[in-house]
């Protein structure tokens, strides 16, 4: 079994209950859908039929954090993610993508939130999706340490949906 997954707390509900389903694990890089550009410190993981966003906390030693849910998708030109306001840690995302200085129209969903205007964080929560294209790394889960803790909105953190 992969200690590194072992050490974290509980997974969400579908998460590998067992050895032969902890083989059902992907990594992916997110990169800028037409110019392939890759987003620095972001990854995506496929564990047990969920998605998951982890930003990568340590590059050298292999660790990073899950912040948001995500959808995964095929489409014409290849795998994809996609968060809205409605996924668990789209905020979370939306600042991480901030801090690290990449532009999308988040930002001005992510600007009323932090002004705590709540109408105009309404109005633009349409257009704050966040979508990046994928690509498989052929990264071995033994080689990455992943905390499955997801932080809430509020900050306090918990387990992704205990069973």
């Amino acid at each position: 079994m992969n200690e590194a997954l072992k050490e974290q707390t509980v997974g969400s509900i579908a998460a590998p209950r067992d050895e032969k389903q902890q083989e059902d694990w992907d990594l992916y890089t997110a990169h800028y859908p037409k110019s392939g550009v890759r987003i620095p410190m972001l990854r995506v993981l496929g564990w047990n039929n969920n998605c998951w966003v982890v930003e990568v906390t340590n590059l050298s030693k292999n660790e990073g954090k899950i912040i948001a849910k995500c959808d995964f998708r095929i489409g014409e030109y290849g795998p994809y993610f996609t968060t809205t306001t409605e996924h668990r840690g789209h905020l979370a995302l939306c600042r991480f993508l901030w801090r690290m200085g990449i532009g999308g129209r988040y930002k001005d969903y992510l600007n009323a939130v932090n002004q705590k205007n709540n109408t105009e964080a309404e109005e633009w929560s349409s257009t704050s999706m966040i979508r990046f294209s994928l690509e498989l790394t052929g990264d071995k889960k033994d080689n990455w340490t992943i905390s499955t803790t997801l932080e809430k909105e509020n900050t306090e953190e918990t387990s992704i949906e205990k069973h």
